[in-house]
């Protein structure tokens, strides 16, 4: 939205326009999404009474760090790595992406190229550096399809979501409730994830393509470390595959694998 102070709007950045079809591989958290902060490691401190055992702690704990000297470090480093919960894994690797290349998302092809994408490397999607010299389908349609929904962590559960706004973008002809995707919390049937698919006929050059759009990707903000979002992307896949479409188009204000064209709009 433009402050009260401007004078006049600048057009944002184009969204990129992107071909994808997932496959239900398995893969890593979008790019967008923010971490949770882990306290565990602020747990537990000393107090002041306890400060002299903690000066016989330190000293116990330089004898036997002198002791391990003696071993070679690159073999406990597996050990240390492998004691980690997966999660902090994950964020360990993502701080490292981000802190090697520049925070942020990319915004142009340059950028992009420097980064890797650890979720859309596992995606039937074109490759950055990739040519493409025909217009055809990334993959073939499939016949074998999996009919069970996607396995949510203990508490949560899918729900089809029963909308009264934003009619005019998920009520096109042809939509379907259970492309309106959501993922609720058991308990409470608190929405803490949704994303949708609507229908569309879309012209490359001479052929036209059944297709579906897919938008309103959102996840719950205390949730975005949890893997959701990736498993939102699979189930809405699932659910049009059911219904014998298989391409799908999406647009993004950053540039993932790999665009297909770009086109800019204007908002206030």
């Amino acid at each position: 939205m433009a402050n009260d102070s401007e004078t006049a709007m600048k057009p944002p950045a184009p969204p990129q326009l992107h071909m994808m079809e997932g496959n239900g591989n398995s893969h890593e958290h979008c790019s967008n999404c923010e971490n949770e902060e882990d306290n565990s490691y602020f747990w537990g401190g000393l107090s002041p009474a306890n400060d002299t055992g903690a000066k016989k702690k330190k000293k116990k704990q330089k004898k036997k760090k002198e002791k391990g000297s003696e071993t070679d470090p690159a073999q406990d480093q597996p050990v240390k790595m492998n004691s980690l919960p997966a999660e902090r894994i994950q964020e360990i690797q993502k701080a490292i992406e981000l802190f090697s290349v520049g925070q942020g998302p990319a915004k142009t092809m340059e950028e992009a190229s420097q980064r890797s994408y650890q979720f859309w490397d596992t995606q039937p999607v074109p490759k950055l550096g990739e040519v493409v010299n025909t217009h055809s389908p990334v993959e073939p349609d499939k016949d074998n399809i999996r009919q069970e929904p996607y396995i949510l962590p203990q508490g949560y559960t899918w729900s089809a979501l029963d909308l009264e706004f934003l009619l005019w973008a998920l009520q096109p002809p042809g939509w379907l409730p259970q492309w309106h995707c959501g993922v609720r919390v058991v308990s409470r049937r608190k929405l803490i994830g949704f994303i949708s698919a609507i229908p569309a006929s879309i012209h490359i050059y001479d052929t036209e393509k059944k297709m579906v759009e897919i938008n309103f990707l959102c996840v719950h903000k205390k949730l975005r470390s949890k893997r959701v979002a990736p498993v939102l992307i699979r189930e809405i896949t699932r659910q049009v595959h059911l219904e014998g479409v298989f391409q799908a188009v999406y647009t993004a204000g950053v540039v993932l694998p790999k665009p297909v064209g770009t086109c800019g709009y204007w908002h206030q």
